[in-house]
């Protein structure tokens, strides 16, 4: 009898471990998975450069290439950048201007400068070039350049108290006038007239940045004439400030 309960015994214990190593292989990750697990692991790429050929000649540029979910390059945070390369210049081959950075493929924020010519600010997507398997190039093309660039004019007159003077007149001559032209007329000249603040301003770009010959009126004061130079105004993108100031007659 004490045999018959022995097998018995031994009989259920091999259930049992079948029963648990059955369990166990359920709940054991599945090898033939891992395969396309690791499939699925991102390429990195190798990162190359280069400035287009039928571009103007440009020297010293430089190209950010910022990390992913970063959306505005302005104001540039060096830490927000996984690629900086600078003074690159046209006619630089590719093997010198290789940035040693490996990227995961797919859309990321760039800023190409050169001096000279507005910063390029966009999205570009990092795809592997189907010519050279493992790299992405990029072609690069410098902006507008910066004496073309059209402005917004936002123009105030005022006394010699920082009183604002309505109703002034200010012609701001066209580029390669030198000297005040005996009348002035729309074909010679962009004119602007103050509001009842002292203040103007046009409502989309008029004149190019560079310097102008202009003359400022108003009544009851010394009309003034002068050579100004006009830039974009950091604080206000695509627009220049003009704070003008007559004295009294």
């Amino acid at each position: 009898s004490y045999a018959k309960i022995a097998s018995i015994v031994a009989v259920a214990v091999i259930i049992a471990s079948g029963i648990a190593l059955f369990f166990w292989q359920q709940q054991k990750p599945n090898n033939s998975a891992l395969p396309d697990l690791i499939s699925l692991e991102e390429k990195k790429l190798e990162l190359m450069l280069r400035i287009d050929p039928q571009s103007p000649p440009v020297n010293d540029c430089q190209f950010t290439l910022f990390r992913r979910g970063i959306t505005t390059a302005e104001p540039t945070n060096q830490d927000d950048a996984l690629v900086i390369v600078k003074k690159l210049s046209k006619g630089s081959s590719l093997r010198d201007v290789i940035k040693a950075e490996k990227l995961g493929s797919g859309d990321y924020l760039t800023s190409f400068a050169c001096p000279g010519y507005q910063p390029v600010v966009e999205k570009r997507s990092i795809i592997e070039s189907p010519e050279s398997s493992g790299r992405v190039v990029l072609l690069l093309n410098p902006g507008k350049p910066r004496e073309s660039l059209r402005l917004r004019i936002l123009l105030e007159v005022q006394d010699t108290n920082g009183k604002p003077l309505p109703g002034s007149s200010v012609a701001i001559f066209k580029k390669g006038i030198v000297t005040l032209p005996q009348t002035i007329s729309q074909e010679n000249a962009l004119v602007l007239r103050t509001d009842q603040q002292g203040h103007t301003e046009t409502e989309k770009p008029v004149i190019e940045s560079g310097e102008y010959l202009l003359k400022v009126v108003c009544v009851g004061y010394r009309s003034i004439t002068d050579k100004v130079v006009l830039r974009e105004d950091p604080a206000r993108p695509g627009s220049v400030r003009l704070v003008l100031t007559l004295a009294p007659e």
